[in-house]
């Protein structure tokens, strides 16, 4: 997904939200705003956003998940509290670059939702914790 972007002294353009894979779920417990939060957190700490990268407007990231603006506003001003992301007037929203120590904590965070995720789904499926590890250790790499 991080193919082709790079840094560019050419002009930011505007990321496709079908691009960046952005879903959520009006059904869950977890409030919209934070799952936009979340969505963008992850893209930024894979590395699929890059400093500099500039975001959906907040209307056409609204219109797009078919949500109040108010709801992706209230999202992007807590990614810019928490140093995610710039909101730069009259020019768009960016990835913030002064944010290095942010990705790796954020990698730590979305690693253990993944890993719960995982599990959680395994076990549904019926693997014991024996069977999971198993799984798991097929698909690492060997040293």
């Amino acid at each position: 997904m991080a193919d082709g972007l790079t840094y560019s002294t050419d002009k930011p353009q505007e990321r496709e939200i079908s691009e960046l894979g952005i879903r959520i779920d009006k059904r869950a417990s977890v409030p919209i705003f934070v799952q936009i939060q979340n969505a963008f957190k992850y893209l930024i700490a894979t590395g699929t956003l890059l400093p500099s990268d500039q975001l959906p407007s907040v209307r056409k990231l609204a219109k797009e998940l078919q949500i109040n603006p108010n709801t992706v506003d209230k999202a992007y001003m807590m990614l810019e509290n928490e140093g995610f992301i710039s909101i730069e007037k009259g020019r768009g929203t960016f990835v913030s670059g002064a944010s290095d120590h942010l990705p790796s904590e954020e990698r730590k965070r979305q690693i253990d939702i993944l890993a719960k995720d995982f599990i959680n789904n395994a076990y549904k499926l019926g693997l014991s914790p024996e069977e999971i590890k198993t799984e798991i250790e097929k698909r690492l790499p060997k040293k």
